[in-house]
């Protein structure tokens, strides 16, 4: 694994345990991840959107899908995502920042640095990664 040394360090700090890491939450569909939050599991997009957009255009985008089932992950989501899907080197995440669905203020939006596992407040105009989601 890539990240194996990064992982020790920080399974703590992201509640990891070995005996979680060993059960495997997440598995691969034909129409993409499946991933555990809180006893529930959503559906994780195949990939990310082609290009890092801001916050309003990455709404705007998810919207254009058109069944109206795909969003922003909520904030739980992703920290599931890059516990589950990243760490484990699965899911061709990018070492970057991606959006949550969670407006902070009417300028700012939750965002994940994946590189370090951290949550954080974002202005909106930034232009970060987006993977959409969707309940399973």
């Amino acid at each position: 694994m890539k990240f194996a040394i990064l992982l020790v360090g920080l399974m703590g700090l992201i509640g990891l345990s070995e005996t979680a890491l060993a059960q495997k939450p997440w598995s691969k569909t034909s129409k993409g991840y499946t991933v555990l939050v809180k006893g529930n599991t959503i559906r994780v997009a195949d990939e990310d959107f082609p290009k890092t957009m801001s916050w309003d255009n990455a709404l705007a985008a998810v919207a254009a899908l058109g069944d109206g089932k795909w969003r922003l992950p909520t904030m739980e989501e992703l920290r599931a995502i890059y516990q589950q899907l990243y760490v484990q080197d699965e899911g061709s995440f990018k070492t970057a920042a991606y959006y949550t669905g969670v407006e902070v203020t009417a300028a700012n939006a939750w965002a994940m640095n994946f590189e370090m596992g951290n949550v954080y407040n974002c202005f909106k105009g930034n232009t970060l990664n987006v993977r959409v989601v969707r309940d399973n």
